[in-house]
Parts: structure tokens; sequence; C-alpha cells
């Protein structure tokens, strides 16, 4: 008898924790999206004459097509909040994971204009595109991040992102 009512109260005590997990875990889900709502992204800035788009603040332009015209961009600032030349960027078509996941799954590719590529991880792999102004544009495309993955192939990828900006010139 002991033993039976030992079952049924550690039953009961998991159907609670695993509740109030489940309750943790969603509280956690809303505050991440929270966060990641208040960061402020741009669309580009779409030219349907000339098939063309455009990110003004690094000046480069790419040729309008159903993967560019999706981009969306967040700019980077220093500690005063002045605008750097890098940028995160995604797509409108990006799916995100449904779990948590410790990464930021959406950010497909980060932008730098700089001479020499820079990574900040070993999650990123460099391309380098030279722009008709002498500027050169780095392009660290995201990879290798386990959580990411099935969002990825499921959605638009960071290689089909950073494919897009092998076509970059500056205006």
């Amino acid at each position: 008898m002991f033993l039976i009512g030992a079952i049924i109260v550690l039953s009961v005590r998991t159907r609670d924790l695993t509740n109030q997990l489940d309750a943790l875990t969603s509280s956690v889900q809303l505050l991440n999206n929270d966060v990641n709502s208040n960061f402020s992204t741009e669309k580009v800035v779409v030219d349907p004459v000339g098939a063309q788009v455009f990110i003004p603040e690094l000046r480069i332009k790419l040729p309008l097509n159903e993967t560019t015209k999706t981009i969306a961009y967040g700019m980077r600032t220093d500690q005063n909040g002045a605008l750097l030349s890098e940028a995160d960027v995604t797509s409108t078509n990006y799916i995100a994971p449904p779990m948590m996941t410790v990464m930021n799954c959406s950010n497909l590719v980060r932008l730098k204009i700089e001479p020499e590529p820079n990574p900040y991880s070993p999650h990123e792999i460099p391309s380098s595109v030279t722009l008709s102004d002498g500027r050169t544009l780095q392009v660290y495309k995201s990879s290798n991040i386990p959580s990411c993955m099935a969002s990825w192939q499921n959605s638009v990828s960071p290689e089909s992102m950073a494919q897009q900006f092998t076509n970059a010139t500056s205006y």
C-alpha cells in the first residue's frame, strides 16, 4: 500500500513539474520574442523599374529577384549608438525553428565593410566582394549550428542568402 501511495505522489509531482516547466519554457520564448522584436530591422529599398534592391546604409545594391526582395537587415551600432558599416541579414521568408535556440538562427549573413575578413566566431564563413568604389564587402555566412540546421533546410538558408551578395555593387 505504501508503494502504491508513493508512486501516485511521484506521478502527481512529476506532472506538476512538467506543467511548470512547460509554462516556464513558454514564458522564456515570449521574452525571447519580445527582446528580438525590439531590434530595429530595415527592409531593402526595391526599385522594380531598375530591377535592383538597395541597402542605403552600406551604399550597396543587388539585382532584384525572389530572394533579394525579402532581405531584412539590422545595422549594428557602436557603444555610443553611431551606425557601423555592419549589418545582420535575414529574410522576411525565414521560418524560425519551433524551439528556442542559443544562437539566433535568423541571422543568416553578417555584412561588414572591411578590407580583410575577421569572423566573430567559428560559425561564420567569410567571403569577400570587391565593390566598384574600392571598398571590400565581407559576407559572413552562418554555418555549422546544429540547432539551426532544420530551419535553414526548411526555409531560407545562409548559403542562398550569402550567394545573393556575390553580385553586390556599390553606388
